[in-house]
């Protein structure tokens, strides 16, 4: 057994003297039995300065000892060999009576295994010592980009472990120390669509050794979606193995939004320069918005007098539409007040983000009944901005949605219902100038064919007359032209020259009222007593066409007025019921009231619609078709700003088939 086992062994005397030791020994140590000649291990200073020399003493005395690994250089005493880590194991030899006569000792080579525990450890220290620095470095950047709400996170490619930072936790919607540190949890914040894209982005950067970034979605811990920019690259060893991978996570959802809500708005913009019908591209538009951010929208147009015009509720359910519109026929002005107040007057714009609570808040305040039934509708929330143009308050539009629909409204949505708003304003407004000018040039196009037509009849009379004279007179027939037929012949062509001067007076009023060069000298007067002599230079017209005339007086009063313009205005009111009163009886009554004078002319004709009361004050209106009367439909208009510029007013109180009253209302002195 001394002579085959594989592991070194000697024995020794008492005397420290090697008295064998077989080939194992030999090829260890590079030596022979007749190389340890004269060597004595007591004597190797090597050794009695190492580990081995206390457990050597410790079996010289009797005791069976196993001695550590310890460091062993044979040429430190002059002998061949290369140097060794051993581990030994020395055991006495005793006789039959216990005492000590020689020493076995069996050393084993543990050179390779020292070596290789110690370059471990040294890797170890080196890895240690590589991380210590990468968490200093992680340190700094955390805090570099802790104020940018830049999470960073980590994870060991092959491995279940993924490290995030506080900042990504909250990102994904985690409180702090929160998140499992695991792949499998991440995984189930990533969007389902985004899971393959995420990984395999992650892969390709490995595999291709360069960084990566790509924007997807994540589902936070509260269900909550939010986009994200995540980008990574991998850290490599000696080998071109990755060890560690890194990189950092942003919330760029509002980015996102603000992108899409720039494309939402960019073809709001399209859909409002198709068309000049404003009714088509409020629709549109209305339809373009509850396709986006909201479920309904109403739209309201602030009419000259300060009403509320419904232009038009989009919303998909009709029993709402149905239900609203009579609400707001029921309660217009619970429903009225509310937006006027919160929106047109004031100009802010109106956020509810919670209906029903708005409701209980409102309602102590105003009629409990409308807000019952308004609350019922299954509002959530709304936004309500106003329409205003270049220079004037067109309306309001409001946006709204529904509990039944996941969509809110709230404050991030002001910005984007305001830019629409605005939008759609400048649409609106240019419709309406788009509508208005195409008005204008109906009118003009209509007074210049009135004005051609008016024209053209007395100049036509005055031709032929002129014409069939001329004849009578190239044939000497002068016999017919009686002292009484020339007088008859030269009243009616001052007839046709006065209509055409009167005709040409009206148009150089308007032109004069536009540019502001309408004159005016104005100067006191008895009123009274103007009036009546009015009314007698007017009689004989009154008495050619057979009308009944009649007028009553009030006290004298002093009013200070264009006497020249006044009286236009008076005899064009005259003019008018002679016209069309078909010669029926006029009444002219002058009035006080408190500190105004009343005239009020009344005919008897088929009168004015209420919904036309306004509309014959306008240029080339009239309230009958241009075949049945004569004139430009100005005189009206021409009054009406005569009137205003003699701080007075003129209007109209007329009934169908009841005949019409013109009021000229003035202040006075007495």
């Amino acid at each position: 057994f001394f002579e085959q086992s594989t592991l070194p062994m000697q024995i020794l005397s008492l005397a420290g003297t090697s008295l064998a030791v077989n080939k194992a020994w030999e090829e260890v140590f590079c030596t022979t039995r007749e190389g340890l000649a004269g060597y004595n291990i007591l004597q190797d200073p090597q050794l009695r300065n190492s580990v081995l020399w206390k457990y050597l003493q410790r079996a010289y005395s009797g005791e069976a000892v196993e001695v550590p690994a310890f460091w062993y250089d044979p040429t430190a005493v002059g002998k061949k060999g290369r140097p060794h880590w051993l581990e030994a194991w020395i055991s006495p030899v005793k006789n039959e009576n216990g005492i000590v006569r020689e020493i076995a000792m069996i050393v084993k080579d543990v050179t390779d295994k020292i070596e290789t525990q110690k370059a471990l450890v040294q890797s170890i220290s080196e890895r240690k010592a590589a991380e210590e620095k990468f968490q200093i470095i992680s340190d700094r950047l955390s805090m570099a980009v802790k104020a940018g709400n830049i999470g960073i996170w980590e994870w060991i490619p092959g491995t279940n472990h993924i490290y995030w930072d506080e900042t990504t936790e909250r990102i994904y919607g985690f409180e702090l120390n929160s998140f499992n540190q695991d792949t499998e949890t991440f995984s189930q914040c990533i969007h389902p669509a985004d899971q393959n894209l995420v990984w395999d982005t992650k892969s390709q950067s490995i595999k291709d050794r360069k960084s990566y970034r790509i924007d997807h979605r994540i589902i936070r811990k509260d269900g909550i979606l939010r986009w994200v920019q995540s980008s990574g690259m991998a850290i490599y060893d000696d080998n071109g193995f990755p060890y560690h991978m890194m990189g950092t996570i942003i919330d760029i959802t509002d980015r996102v939004q603000a992108e899409e809500d720039q494309k939402f708005l960019s073809r709001a913009s399209e859909i409002l320069a198709v068309s000049y019908d404003y009714h088509e591209i409020l629709k549109n538009l209305c339809d373009h918005a509850i396709n986006y951010f909201c479920d309904g929208v109403m739209v309201d147009q602030l009419l000259p007098d300060g009403g509320v015009k419904r232009l038009m509720l989009v919303h998909s359910d009709q029993v709402l539409r149905t239900k609203l519109a009579k609400l707001e026929l029921e309660f217009p002005e619970d429903f009225e007040s509310l937006w006027i107040q919160n929106i047109i007057s004031t100009g802010k714009t109106f956020l509810v983000e919670d209906i029903d609570r708005f409701v209980k808040e409102v309602q102590l305040q105003n009629g409990r009944e409308f807000w019952e039934n308004f609350q019922s509708f299954g509002f959530k929330s709304c936004i309500g901005v106003r329409l205003k143009g270049r220079e004037s308050i067109l309306g309001m539009i409001s946006f709204f949605t529904m509990k039944k629909s996941h969509r809110k409204l709230t404050k991030r949505k002001i910005w984007l219902a305001e830019e629409l708003s605005y939008r759609a304003s400048m649409a609106f407004e240019n419709a309406l100038i788009h509508q208005s000018s195409r008005e204008a040039i109906r009118s003009r196009d209509e007074f210049l064919s009135i004005a051609s037509h008016e024209l053209k009849t007395p100049l036509q009379s005055l031709t032929l007359q002129n014409q069939m004279r001329k004849r009578n007179l190239d044939k000497k027939i002068v016999e017919t032209y009686s002292e009484d037929k020339i007088r008859t012949m030269i009243e009616a062509d001052l007839r046709h020259l006065m209509r055409i001067n009167r005709l040409i007076d009206d148009m150089l009023d308007i032109s004069r009222i536009r540019a502001g060069k309408l004159t005016f000298i104005n100067e006191k007067v008895q009123f009274c007593s103007f009036i009546k002599e009015v009314l007698e230079r007017f009689r004989p017209q009154l008495d050619a066409a057979g009308c009944i005339f009649s007028a009553s007086y009030s006290e004298e009063v002093i009013v200070e007025v264009d006497i020249y313009r006044t009286e236009q205005v008076i005899v064009n009111l005259l003019s008018n019921a002679l016209k069309y009163g078909a010669a029926k009886p006029i009444k002219v009554n002058m009035i006080l009231k408190e500190n105004k004078v009343q005239l009020q002319v009344i005919d008897q004709g088929p009168g004015i619609r209420k919904d036309d009361a306004e509309r014959v004050f306008e240029r080339f209106e009239r309230a009958t078709p241009m075949n049945e009367v004569t004139g430009l439909g100005l005189g009206l208009y021409i009054s009406r700003k005569i009137m205003q510029q003699n701080n007075g007013a003129l209007y109209l109180q007329s009934t169908s088939d009841k005949g019409s009253t013109f009021i000229i209302e003035l202040p006075f002195e007495r």
